[in-house]
C-alpha cells in the first residue's frame, strides 16, 4: 500500500508568505495600531504610594539582684510573637483600620462620601499589605499621589493606633486581686444557692404526684376499656342465646357465672342478683323459661356496667388527669431548667476562678517579667511623582505577536480551503 504524503518545502513556505504578506502586514499593523492607541486613551494613570510598619517585640527580661543580671528568650512567646505579627497584617485590612481613613478623606474633601468603600479597598486592590522581614509594608494605588500618599500614610497612623490598643496593655497586679476576690464571692454565692435550692427541690415531689395522677388516669381508662369489653362479651352472649346457639343448661350457666365474676369487680354481689339457677354438669336443654331468665341476668349485668363506664368516665372529666399531669411536666421542666442554670452559674464562676488563680500565680512567679509587643512606623510616603507603569510598549509588542499568528492562521485556513476546493 502506497501512500501520498505531500511535503512542505521552504520554498512553500516562502511562496505562502510572499502570497499573503500585504493582508497579514495591514491586518497585523491595524490591530496594533488600534491598541496602541486604545492603550494610551484607556488606560488610566495610577500611583503607587508605600509606608511601612515594624513590628518590635520585646523579649521577657527577668531581673535578679544587682551582680546578676540574666536576659532569656521563651520559645513559646518568640512564637506567639510571630503568630501575633500575621494577626496584625490581617487587621491593618480589616474596618477597624480602613473605615477611620475613609472618614477622614471625606472629612478632609479628598474624596466624596460614597466614593469609597471597606470592600473597594480591599477587594479592588487599592491597599496591598506585604510582610517583609521585621516590617509590613503597605501600598496604596490612587489615581492621584496625593491620594495615594495619603492612604498609605494614614492607613499605617491607623494601624499604629488600633494594633497597640489591641495588643499593648498590662493588667496591674492590684486589679487582678480585685477581681479574683470578686469572682471569688460570685462563686461562694452559687454554690450556696445551688446547695439551698438542692435542699429545697421540689422536683421529686412533683414527680410523685405526677406518677400517683398517671396511675390513676391508666386505672380509670383501663376500667373502662375492661367494662367495654365485658358489655361486648354480654351483648355477644344475649344475642347467642336469642339465636339458640347455647343448648345446656350447664353450658348456660358458667357462661352467665364467667360473666358475672369479671362484672362483679365492678359492682358488688347486691346489684347482681342471679336468678338462673344450673348445674355446670346439668345437660338438660335449656328452656324458653330458662332463656328469659338469663336474659333478665344479662341485662342485668349490662345495666350496672353501663352505670359504671358512666361514673368512671365522668370521674376521668372531672378530675382532669390529662390536664393536671401537663402542669406538672411543665413545672417539673421549669424545676429542672432552674438546676440546671444554677449548675451552669456555679460552674463559670468556678473556671472563671480558677483562670484568675492561675493568672495570679504566673504574676507572683513571673514578677518583674514583662512582655509586650508594639507597632510602630517605620517610615512614611513620599508624595510619589512618577505613575505606575502602564506597559504600554510591552503590550503593543504582544498584541503585534498575536496578530500576526491570527493572520497567519486565517491565510492557512484560506488556502486550505481553496487547496480542497481545487481538488473536488
Amino acid at each position: 500500500m502506497v501512500i501520498d504524503e505531500e511535503e512542505i518545502s521552504i520554498a512553500d513556505i516562502v511562496n505562502f508568505f510572499y502570497k499573503y504578506a500585504r493582508f497579514i502586514i495591514i491586518f497585523s499593523v491595524t490591530v496594533t495600531l488600534f491598541t496602541f492607541v486604545l492603550l494610551l486613551t484607556l488606560s488610566k494613570k495610577l500611583y503607587i504610594a508605600e509606608s511601612g510598619l515594624i513590628v518590635l517585640g520585646t523579649k521577657p527580661e527577668v531581673t535578679f539582684e544587682p551582680k546578676i543580671q540574666i536576659k532569656e528568650v521563651s520559645e513559646s512567646i518568640i512564637q506567639r510573637f510571630e503568630d501575633r505579627k500575621k494577626s496584625i497584617q490581617e487587621l491593618i485590612k480589616t474596618p477597624t483600620v480602613i473605615e477611620p481613613v475613609i472618614s477622614k478623606a471625606v472629612e478632609l474633601n479628598l474624596i466624596n462620601k460614597n466614593e469609597f468603600t471597606y470592600l473597594d479597598f480591599v477587594n479592588g486592590n487599592i491597599v496591598e499589605v506585604k510582610p517583609a522581614g521585621e516590617f509590613i509594608k503597605i501600598k496604596a494605588t490612587m489615581k492621584t499621589p496625593e491620594l495615594a500618599q495619603f492612604f498609605a500614610n494614614e492607613i499605617a497612623k491607623s494601624a499604629v493606633y488600633q494594633v497597640n490598643n489591641l495588643f499593648f496593655y498590662d493588667i496591674p497586679k492590684q486589679i487582678l486581686d480585685a477581681k479574683l476576690l470578686e469572682v471569688r464571692q460570685k462563686y461562694t454565692e452559687a454554690v450556696k444557692k445551688y446547695t439551698e435550692y438542692i435542699q429545697t427541690n421540689p422536683v421529686m415531689e412533683l414527680l410523685r404526684e405526677k406518677t400517683r395522677l398517671q396511675s390513676l388516669y391508666n386505672y380509670y381508662n383501663e376500667s373502662i376499656n375492661s367494662i367495654e369489653r365485658n358489655i361486648w362479651t354480654a351483648k355477644n352472649l344475649k344475642e347467642q342465646l336469642q339465636k339458640g346457639s347455647v343448648s345446656t343448661v350447664g353450658e348456660l350457666g358458667n357462661a352467665i357465672a364467667l360473666l358475672r365474676y369479671n362484672a362483679s369487680i365492678f359492682a358488688g354481689d347486691s346489684e347482681l342478683p342471679f336468678k338462673f339457677e344450673f348445674s355446670s354438669q346439668d345437660t338438660t336443654k335449656i328452656t324458653g323459661a330458662q332463656i328469659n331468665s338469663a336474659v333478665e341476668d344479662i341485662d342485668n349485668i349490662i345495666s350496672i356496667l353501663q352505670k359504671r363506664k358512666s361514673e368512671f368516665e365522668k370521674e376521668l372529666k372531672e378530675q382532669r388527669f390529662e390536664q393536671k399531669i401537663q402542669e406538672l411536666e411543665t413545672k417539673i421542666e421549669k424545676e429542672k431548667v432552674k438546676e440546671r442554670e444554677l449548675v451552669k452559674t456555679r460552674d463559670l464562676a468556678w473556671e472563671a476562678m480558677v483562670a484568675l488563680e492561675r493568672k495570679k500565680e504566673e504574676l507572683d512567679i513571673s514578677e518583674g517579667i514583662t512582655e509586650n509587643i508594639l507597632v510602630k512606623i517605620a517610615y512614611l510616603s513620599e508624595l510619589p511623582l512618577v505613575p505606575k507603569r502602564r506597559y504600554i510598549l510591552r503590550n503593543t509588542m504582544i498584541s503585534l505577536v498575536l496578530s500576526f499568528m491570527v493572520s497567519t492562521v486565517l491565510c492557512l485556513l484560506k488556502e486550505g480551503y481553496e487547496k480542497s476546493k481545487l481538488k473536488q
